[in-house]
């Protein structure tokens, strides 16, 4: 319907029934009459929530080695590193999904280039972290280091759980967090991974981010998610994007500032899936609350060290970043701190949960 400037007009219209699984959402899109160029769109959310997670029945064969757990499925290969405390191998079909010359600095200088699932808080400050970002490097947050203090294992008939203990602090400084990793690895190759952020003292500055990121090898380039886009999104700047399924490649993902800075957040997001060529790759769907994800061809250590954005280069892996806490944004550059809903405080327990699963797309 045309609607002229300064008017109104009711559109009666149905909506058939949906499931209270069913996730739904009302846009309303206005077009430009003569260009017929979309000019505004509003979103009204019906309801929108994770999915349960399914879970195929299927036996599942561990093998113990002195140091790590293998479990193997009808077409999936996993490896337990019990000294790492994570999940260093998966394996689809014979294709490997973590990569095994990663980029990372890793969790201290015993344990450079980590495989797998990584605990991490620091992001590249942004121009509206100016001044904030001077607490984060005076405690170090870009610096952390991890300590494996204990790895539990037990078997049950259909998964195998491992619980991980670590302190997660910087080089030569007194305990600041310990943080508890539960993974449930399931016959079919799912994966449930329950990640908690314990603060240890209670005068830590605010937090960029928590959550876990790891490298997947760099031909694992296309992107497939469910939550707010199409355009990068955080908890307090989300006023231009929507919720959709959206498709992209990972460097489209990102925006080039000048100066190189965090960028490219997703935000409620409750499904993603990163895979190559071929659709081989991985699922990473949300638990009980949507997540944060972002990914990049080059990692959080490197993309600090680089002062231009002509500096940033592609370093042959595909980095993966799914959070389940984000500070927002703010305006600190030349105004306030995010609103207090939007920080992440220091001083309490955080914790989420998801899953993963290896896929064909």
């Amino acid at each position: 319907p045309v609607i002229s400037a300064g008017k109104f007009k009711k559109i009666p219209f149905a909506i058939e029934p949906f499931s209270e699984l069913q996730n739904s959402v009302i846009n309303v899109i206005y077009y430009d009459k003569i260009s017929n160029k979309e000019i505004q769109r509003e979103q009204l959310v019906l309801q929108y929530q994770p999915k349960p997670f399914k879970i195929e029945n299927s036996s599942i064969n561990v093998t113990k080695q002195a140091d790590c757990c293998i479990i193997e499925t009808d077409n999936n290969r996993i490896v337990f590193s019990m000294r790492q405390g994570t999940i260093i191998r998966y394996e689809y079909k014979g294709k490997q999904l973590i990569n095994q010359s990663p980029c990372n600095g890793g969790y201290n200088s015993y344990n450079p280039k980590q495989r797998g699932f990584i605990p991490e808080i620091f992001r590249v400050p942004t121009s509206n972290d100016r001044f904030i970002k001077d607490s984060w490097c005076e405690w170090l947050y870009d610096k952390m280091w991890i300590n494996i203090t204990s790895v539990d294992c037990v078997t049950q008939r259909d998964y195998i759980s491992f619980s991980v203990k670590m302190d997660f602090t910087p080089p030569y400084r007194s305990k600041m967090f310990e943080v508890v990793n539960d993974y449930k690895i399931y016959g079919d190759g799912s994966v449930h991974i329950e990640s908690m952020l314990h603060p240890l003292r209670d005068d830590m500055p605010i937090l960029p981010r928590y959550g876990l990121f790891m490298e997947m090898p760099k031909q694992f380039d296309f992107i497939e998610y469910i939550g707010m886009g199409p355009i990068e999104n955080y908890s307090d700047f989300k006023a231009a994007a929507y919720l959709d399924n959206f498709k992209s490649k990972v460097n489209d993902l990102t925006f080039e500032y000048i100066v190189p800075q965090y960028n490219g957040n997703r935000s409620n997001v409750i499904c993603a899936k990163i895979f190559d060529q071929q659709g081989d790759g991985l699922i990473i769907q949300s638990d009980k609350e949507p997540f944060n994800f972002s990914c990049n061809h080059y990692t959080t250590d490197y993309h600090y060290t680089c002062k231009h954005t002509e500096d940033l280069k592609n370093q042959n892996t595909t980095c993966l970043h799914i959070d389940g806490f984000a500070s927002g944004i703010g305006s600190n550059s030349c105004g306030p701190l995010p609103a207090e809903k939007y920080l992440i405080k220091s001083n309490k327990d955080l914790k989420y949960s998801f899953w993963i699963k290896s896929i064909n797309n």
